[in-house]
C-alpha cells in the first residue's frame, strides 16, 4: 500500500455536464472530484474491501480556475497526499490541455468497519501488513 503513488485518470464531459450558460456547470466538477477520490480509492487504496476498512470524506473543497466546454477530455491527477493522525488528505488537480481548470481536496477518515472505530496510518498499516501476509 503506497499513498503517494501516482495516480491519473481521464474523465470525458457529456451533455448532462452544461448548464444553461453553456459550459460545464459547478456541479459537474463536484460530480467529476467525487468520481475521481472514487477511482482513486479502488485504484490506490485498493486494500478497503479486503481489510474491512471505510473511508469516509470529512470535509471537502473545491476552486473552478478555468472555464471548461462540452466535449473536453479532462485529465485528473494526484500530487500530493498526506495522512496525519486519522486524517488522510488527497489533493487532486484537473487539467483541460495541460492548463489547471480546477483543484479539490478531500480530508477522509478511516474507519474499521468491523470494530467501528478510527484508524491511524499507523493501525492501517498494521492492518494491512497483517491481512496482506496472511492472504499471499
Amino acid at each position: 500500500m503506497d499513498l503517494s503513488a501516482q495516480f491519473n485518470t481521464i474523465i470525458i464531459t457529456s451533455a448532462d455536464d452544461v448548464n444553461f450558460g453553456g459550459h460545464v456547470g459547478e456541479d459537474a466538477f463536484h460530480r467529476f472530484f467525487k468520481l475521481a477520490k472514487d477511482r482513486w480509492v479502488a485504484d490506490v487504496l485498493a486494500i478497503n474491501r479486503l481489510i474491512n476498512v471505510h473511508f469516509v470524506t470529512r470535509k471537502y473543497g473545491v476552486e473552478i480556475k478555468k472555464e471548461v466546454f462540452h466535449p473536453s477530455v479532462l485529465y485528473v491527477h494526484v500530487p500530493s497526499v498526506s495522512f496525519e493522525g486519522f486524517r488522510l488528505t488527497i489533493h487532486f488537480t484537473l487539467k483541460l490541455q495541460e492548463r489547471i481548470c480546477a483543484q479539490a481536496e478531500f480530508e477522509l477518515i478511516t474507519v474499521d468497519l468491523k470494530e467501528r472505530k478510527m484508524l491511524s496510518k499507523s493501525l492501517l498499516y498494521e492492518k494491512y501488513r497483517s491481512n496482506h501476509w496472511h492472504s499471499v
